[in-house]
């Protein structure tokens, strides 16, 4: 938007192809410069209602509406009183306000509201009834429609409420704005500013609160204004219909600011709600999530409940199952009286500390139907027209060229272009402005912030360098170069709100009032950001004259290095994600990192958080492998599968950090070639330490060397970092000989028994067999390295393994009747033979997975619950000790993308007791098996290349101080391991 002063007008150009339906906007209007009620378009004629606030100095409110890429010059005009009958009657609805009573009555051609007005005191008896102060409506309808619902306080903690005061603030005609107070005995005090402007089906409201714990604004409905069918906003353009049963309280969803987590729990930007009477609707849709203040107990969570003898004291601080009380069924017996509980509806909001703004909907069901909430959450949440108006998507006049050694195209770049199109340059610019459209059209039109997602987004700024290497080669004509350029900038715009994502919230610590932690549910959030930041962060380096360019720079700087703080383990530099993720991490930053240090904007490869950072990859690296191609890989804990997409990375970060730190450049360049890597590199190569080694975050990795060389890695994962959805808390993978032997379910590919790529099964570990424990959702669920031992004769690590929870489906997550303790015991006998062991505190039946390569059954020995695989040139045996009837089943898993990646399950059925233990060793194929005989609760272990007597005290009750005595049968050296530890699980 273009505003001249002398003489004053307003230019707006909407260059994007975005409709805007008639809405009121934002305008500067000079103070000294006359009043006028219209502004008329220079070349249509077409007039546009003014309002000038009278709250805000400067400011006038326009009622607009723009066609996609249409250009209005307006100026001041006295206008007719009503506009002609073939103009598109632009002056439209008006306010009209009438205080009556203790109410003002406020309509704006599409809703009408009754709100508090004047001023009271609050009787101390009011308050004690939990619904006797007034909210900031007292009910709601659509134009001459049924009145609905009503909003009260319930102060919690925190005591009674002493006064109210509602009042107009700007009673204009276009936009009347009403502020409402509630001021509390102990100091706290609650605000509302709500927006009604004309014609609207929604009414804007901004809360400010700083009361006690549990105080709340509740919407409620119930009788004739109980509705039936509930809507909740999905990532799709509409909504997800949920039927209302009301036979006891359940929480149905938490309005909060979108997030790319948000609608994986059951918060949710909008949701509205149908009544069984009539066809109107009301709502409630999130707006400018990126200004909502006091997050961590910033909700307004819809509920159904009961109310017991509809005593509004009963809403919530009533156990659910108290009020559980339905009699309506046809058999019911007269002597066993009727039910007391009133069902309801209630939105109840929380007004603890913070501030928030929503839009309270009053429509029919066919504008939640045909995806009005969506919209409204887009263009009026997200992408406002005023904020639309503010920004600089044209193509200046005399804008410099770039000229940076770091610019497309290059093989760095080429990496995120791989598969999206032909490396030609038309194929290439069709791609992009296909991609472009997409991005933009379908966050307008569509399913808003869910389509443009972060990941949907991933390509945003590998575009902003092909558009800059288009631009300047005149392989784009004038109207491609001015489309895409706005696109981009949009996007950037986009990215860098933090009403479209709150990032910094999500990076607050544990107990600060505008963290989204625990609500979150400790669902890391850093990989997904990372891609947001380097959209507006490139866009500053490609665009260093825009406006906003120094603005964007800092934030990508400030967000880069707070999410370095937050999401890297201080001690291992692991982080807090998977490692494909973990990968795509450094995949994602390397094109802007190498672009600011060639332009002097700053060089992060001199920063050592960076390099402890990249580092931490050298922690995590397999021997060579030949499912690997021969190669090392990272361990594929979490998420994903090994790829050789990310190995150029190795080359090209131990390049870029040779000038700073010529050690980890050489480890890089050493693990890049273990990798298979074939660049030839100016940097000598160092190679990495292979030593048993705790990594703080992920596991412990017991590495070792058999005679002839050949390295060893059993790989125990326990730690805080997430495994994004994996839930593969102690799970091992071990490789030997060239060979990976045990791993997860078809290398963690993705599989026709989809959830085997996430759940328990899928991963080589200890589970309950009757329900899944669920470690990944919220950070009290994930264990740790609890003991290790890496000197001495028998390294050993213990893992903690907690389970309070179990899922039943993705996201789901219920209690435990008790909680179990489960820790698994790893023990090194020799290079290759290892003491498992798992201890668990409880009775429930338990089950042991592994899963190995190769497909095969075991009719060569049904009498024996033991595995014996050959794998390549290795053969693994897998031996349980304290076996009693341990029952195997074996199953098939295969990726499903080629049918070549698969794995047996070998799932050891153990029973109820609270130790298991199982002997691994890896010999070479032909060689004689190793065997074990018992006596009691001790075993003898002989194979190629120990003797090992290995013994179990399980002392205490339930296990509790359960240990493991081993000793050398041929040198004498004896070592104590314990097997669980009774202060893991204490508060």
């Amino acid at each position: 938007m273009n505003v001249t002063r002398k003489p004053y007008g307003v230019e707006v150009t909407e260059p994007l192809g975005f409709g805007h339906e008639p809405q009121i906007a934002t305008i500067d209007w000079p103070e000294g410069e006359p009043a006028a009620d219209l502004l008329k378009d220079e070349a249509s004629g077409r007039t546009f209602p003014v309002q000038h606030a009278s709250d805000r100095p400067g400011k006038a409110y326009v009622r607009l509406a723009l066609d996609p890429r249409e250009t209005l010059r307006l100026k001041p005009s006295a206008g007719p009183a009503e506009p002609a009958a073939d103009e598109r009657g632009e002056r439209g609805p008006r306010n009209a306000i009438a205080p009556e009573g203790g109410s003002v009555y406020i309509a704006n051609g599409a809703i009408e509201l009754e709100l508090p007005y004047g001023a009271g005191r609050i009787d101390p008896a009011e308050c004690r009834k939990a619904d006797g102060v007034p909210g900031p409506v007292r009910r709601m309808r659509s134009a001459g429609g049924v009145w609905r619902g009503r909003s009260f306080i319930d102060g919690g903690t925190g005591g009674a409420a002493a006064s109210w005061e509602g009042r107009i603030r700007d009673g204009g005609a276009l936009r009347t704005v009403y502020e409402y107070r509630v001021a509390f005995g102990h100091g706290g005090r609650y605000e509302a500013v709500l927006t009604i402007d004309a014609g609207e089906r929604f009414v804007r409201i901004e809360e400010t609160f700083e009361t006690a714990p549990g105080a709340q604004v509740v919407w409620d409905f119930a009788g004739d204004d109980l509705p039936e069918t509930a809507y909740l906003l999905d990532p799709t353009p509409g909504c997800r219909t949920s039927r209302l049963h009301y036979r006891f309280d359940q929480r149905l969803a938490r309005l909060a600011g979108w997030t790319q987590y948000s609608q994986l729990l059951d918060l949710s930007d909008g949701f509205a709600f149908r009544f069984a009477q009539g066809d109107d609707a009301v709502g409630f849709v999130a707006l400018d999530g990126g200004d909502w203040r006091g997050n961590r107990h910033n909700h307004a969570e819809l509920w159904m409940r009961r109310w017991e003898r509809d005593d509004p004291r009963t809403r919530a601080s009533m156990p659910w199952d108290a009020k559980a009380d339905w009699t309506g069924h046809p058999e019911r017996i007269p002597a066993r009286g009727e039910s007391v509980g009133v069902p309801h509806l209630n939105v109840e909001a929380w007004i603890v500390r913070g501030h928030r703004r929503f839009a309270l909907v009053v429509a029919d069901a066919g504008f939640v139907l045909d995806g009005g909430l969506r919209r409204l959450q887009t263009r009026r949440g997200v992408a406002t027209l005023d904020a639309m108006l503010r920004m600089h998507l044209a193509h200046p006049a005399g804008e410099r060229p770039v000229r940076s050694a770091f610019r497309y195209p290059n093989a760095v770049l080429e990496r995120h272009f791989a598969g999206k199109a032909a490396p030609d340059d038309a194929a290439r610019k069709a791609w992009m402005i296909g991609y472009l459209r997409d991005m933009t059209d379908g966050f307008w039109n569509g399913a808003g912030s869910s389509h443009v997602n972060c990941v949907a987004g991933r390509m945003i700024a590998p575009c902003l360098y092909l558009y800059e290497y288009m631009a300047e080669s005149g392989l784009l004509t004038g109207a491609e170069r001015d489309e895409v350029r706005a696109r981009l900038l949009f996007l950037a715009y986009l990215y860098a709100s933090d009403h479209y994502y709150p990032g910094a919230a999500t990076m607050l610590p544990v107990g600060s009032d505008d963290t989204t932690e625990p609500t979150m549910a400790g669902m890391a959030n850093q990989n997904f950001y990372t891609d947001i930041v380097t959209v507006f962060g490139t866009a500053a380096q490609t665009f260093p004259d825009h406006p906003e360019a120094g603005a964007w720079r800092d934030k990508f700087a400030a967000m880069w290095s707070r999410q370095k703080a937050f999401h890297t383990y201080p001690d291992s530099g692991v982080w807090e994600e998977s490692h494909t993720y973990y990968h795509h991490v450094l995949h994602t930053v390397l094109p802007i990192m190498l672009r600011r240090r060639d332009d002097g904007t700053g060089d992060e490869f001199g920063e050592p958080s960076f390099r402890r950072l990249v580092g931490a990859s050298l922690r995590q690296l397999t021997p060579r492998v030949a499912e690997f191609g021969g190669g090392r890989r990272l361990v594929p804990f979490g998420d994903h599968h090994a790829t050789d997409l990310y190995v150029p990375l190795y080359a090209d970060y131990a390049e870029a950090f040779a000038p700073h730190d010529p050690a980890l450049a050489g480890k890089l360049a050493w693990a890049y070639r273990e990798m298979n890597g074939d660049r030839p590199l100016p940097i000598g190569e160092v190679p990495v330490e292979w030593e048993d080694e705790y990594v703080q975050g992920i596991g412990y990795m017991f590495r070792s060397r058999e005679p002839d060389g050949g390295e060893t890695l059993l790989a125990l994962r326990s730690g805080s970092a997430w495994g994004h959805h994996h839930n593969d808390e102690a799970s091992i993978q071990l490789y030997a000989r060239g060979r990976a032997l045990i791993v997860d379910s078809a290398f963690g590919h993705v599989q026709d028994r989809g959830d085997r790529k996430v759940a328990d099964k899928g991963h080589s570990r200890w589970t309950l067999r009757d329900a899944e424990p669920i470690n990944y959702l919220f950070r009290f669920n994930r264990g740790w390295i609890g003991a290790s031992g890496a000197g001495g004769r028998f390294p050993f690590a213990t893992a903690f393994d907690p389970a309070y929870l179990f899922t039943t489906g993705h996201q789901q997550s219920h209690p435990l009747r008790e909680p179990v303790h489960h820790f698994r015991t790893v023990v090194r006998l020799s290079p290759a033979s290892f003491l498992l062991v798992d201890c668990c505190d409880t009775d429930a039946e338990q089950i042991v997975r592994f899963h190995v390569p190769g497909v095969r059954d075991r009719a060569d020995r049904p009498d024996r619950p033991e595995v014996e695989a050959a794998v390549g040139d290795a053969t693994l045996s897998i031996v349980p000790l304290r076996a009693g009837a341990y029952r195997l089943e074996t199953a098939e898993d295969r990726d499903r993308a080629t049918g070549r990646l698969a794995t047996t399950e070998y799932a050891f059925h153990v029973g109820r007791g609270r130790l298991h233990a199982f002997w691994i060793t890896v010999r070479p194929a032909g060689s004689a098996a190793p065997y074990a005989t018992a006596d009691g609760d001790a075993y003898a272990l002989r194979d190629a290349a120990s003797e090992t007597e290995a013994a179990f005290d399980v002392g205490g009750e339930g296990g509790a101080t359960a240990v493991l005595l081993v000793r050398d049968l041929k040198t004498g050296e004896t070592a104590s391991v314990p097997l669980s530890d009774p202060s893991a699980g204490r508060p």
